[in-house]
């Protein structure tokens, strides 16, 4: 046995190991005085020091079997501290929020002989890989702790090395927020499976999309190549039918200067009206004039052209557009040739002295209205305008409009054609 200034030390000579015993064991103080020391006959040891005298018998110290029981005494969740009231033989449960992912434990030892030289060894199952040793130090703190559960066991050991077994003191568990929780992960697979499906969906709509509208656009221009075939058959086909045959009829008329001169004028004004068409062919192809104002511009110079030469007083009254409106092909030369049928009709049947065109917009429908002051005519017996009508109206149609006519009998003749840009 040694005396020092800082306890006692029990030294095994044959084990060559050693134990401290301190104030807290029971001795006057740590501290002893050098050379006072005495043992007695019967075996009992004295040590004096700053405070008295210690005095034991060595062969009745004997080493602290009982195992200290480690115990929850403290709690701080995100740093407030936390009263606990629950059962000391079970452990502690608690359910906590996703804000609440950092907490303290205080545990203690309990023993009865050296409470103070209890040491601790802890772990908290799903953090720490092996057990913390941390001594004298009774207290852990965890911090930043993703959503799930842990466990918190804690091993006491007294001042004789005798350690306790593994006590589950605490269960943890954490909850997630609502945005990572099982049912919102599902919907949002969902969510994500529906947008995949959709994207896809919509590739292949547009894939689908673009390959009808070169299909639209091959057909259109299959359409259009076989509506200028049939208007150079009819127009100008025709036309040159007509001369064919008159040049034929002035041969056998050569001794009639008078047949002969007939002949040629109808050759003349046929040959016009083909310049004339192949004109409009060639007007309703160009891409160029896919416009409102173009279309308006150009049947101001035609009728202008058409009337010339009659008594016919042809007015207009076209505002001026503000800006731009397509007008596609097919649309143009339909109006057009609703338009030039009408006025054709105004100058050969009408027997007016004055017409009137008038134009107008509003919100996209656009209204264009002929009007002439000549005989007019039946409308429920129109002989002489029954094909020629129906034409109109079904050319109209045909661009998703309408064609509507309106006479009085020595009054007027109004017609009036509307359609959607």
């Amino acid at each position: 046995w040694l005396s020092t200034n800082n306890g006692l030390i029990c030294f095994d000579t044959q084990k060559q190991t050693s134990k401290n015993y301190f104030e807290s064991d029971g001795l006057q103080s740590n501290e002893f005085n050098t050379g006072s020391y005495h043992r007695s006959p019967d075996g009992k040891l004295y040590f004096g020091g700053i405070n008295g005298c210690s005095f034991f018998d060595p062969q009745h110290i004997s080493p602290n079997l009982r195992k200290p029981t480690p115990m929850i005494t403290g709690l701080e969740i995100v740093d407030k501290p936390v009263t606990m009231l629950y059962p000391l033989d079970k452990p502690l449960h608690m359910d906590l929020k996703h804000t609440e992912n950092s907490f303290s434990v205080e545990f203690s030892g309990l023993d009865f002989i050296n409470e103070e030289n209890v040491t601790y060894r802890y772990r908290l199952q799903g953090i720490d890989k092996s057990w913390v040793h941390s001594g004298k130090r009774n207290f852990a703190r965890y911090s930043g702790l993703e959503p799930g559960t842990y466990q918190f066991y804690c091993m006491a050991g007294n001042a004789d090395g005798v350690w306790s077994l593994p006590s589950l003191l605490a269960t943890i568990s954490i909850h997630p927020p609502w945005w990572k929780k099982t049912w919102f992960v599902f919907f949002l697979g969902a969510l994500a499976l529906f947008i995949l499906f959709k994207a896809i969906r919509e590739l292949s709509t547009r894939k689908l999309r673009i390959q009808l509208r070169e299909l639209e656009k091959r057909e259109a221009v299959n359409k259009e190549r076989n509506r200028i075939a049939n208007d150079m058959h009819d127009d100008l086909g025709s036309g040159l039918t007509k001369i064919s045959i008159m040049a034929q009829l002035m041969k056998s008329k050569q001794k009639n200067p008078e047949e002969l001169l007939h002949y040629v004028d109808k050759i003349s004004s046929t040959s016009g009206e083909l310049v004339d068409n192949m004109g409009h062919i060639i007007w309703a192809m160009n891409a160029d004039n896919d416009t409102l104002e173009n279309f308006l511009a150009y049947i101001r110079q035609y009728s202008n052209q058409f009337f010339e030469d009659s008594h016919i007083n042809f007015l207009f009254d076209l505002p001026d557009l503000n800006e731009q409106h397509y007008l596609n092909q097919r649309t143009r030369r339909n109006l057009f040739l609703v338009v030039k049928e009408s006025m054709n009709n105004i100058l050969k049947h009408a027997a007016a002295e004055q017409a009137v065109l008038s134009f107008q917009i509003e919100e996209n429908v656009c209204t264009l209205v002929l009007t002439d002051n000549g005989d007019g005519f039946d409308i429920q017996h129109p002989r002489r305008y029954g094909n020629g009508l129906q034409n109109m109206k079904k050319r109209m149609q045909d661009i998703g409009g309408t064609y509507m006519i309106e006479s009085e009998p020595g009054v007027f003749t109004r017609t009036t054609i509307r359609w959607q840009l």
